[in-house]
């Protein structure tokens, strides 16, 4: 992953996000401004996850990020994953992301 110089909360602020949420017109548009912005995953990961993905435990969630990866000798794509946690708390959009997985009926979704 590249290494910024600036904290991208110096150009995007929570209001700016807060007004995504608010425009998205779905459910699942919601849960795809929360992930992009809790994990600052591509928005090309967050298409990927899956309910599977996200691993909601009494104090802290887990979230598994598939990346797709470039092999290097015979050029094919492989799906490498990366892990992130983050502590339950008073986080809207990580809050909001926990009730709407937990809403989903099937793993694959």
């Amino acid at each position: 992953m590249p290494k910024y110089k600036f904290d991208i909360k110096h150009i995007l602020f929570d209001e700016d996000v807060e007004a995504m949420f608010k425009a998205a017109n779905t459910p699942q548009e919601r849960a795809a401004v929360s992930l992009l912005w809790i994990t600052g995953a591509r928005p090309g990961e967050v298409l990927e996850i899956r309910k599977q993905d996200v691993d909601v435990l009494p104090e802290k969630v887990r979230i598994t990020i598939p990346t797709l990866k470039l092999g290097s000798k015979n050029k094919k794509f492989k799906v490498d994953k990366r892990t992130l946690e983050f502590e339950r708390g008073d986080n809207k959009f990580l809050n909001y992301l926990i009730a709407y997985t937990l809403n989903l009926k099937n793993p694959t979704d």
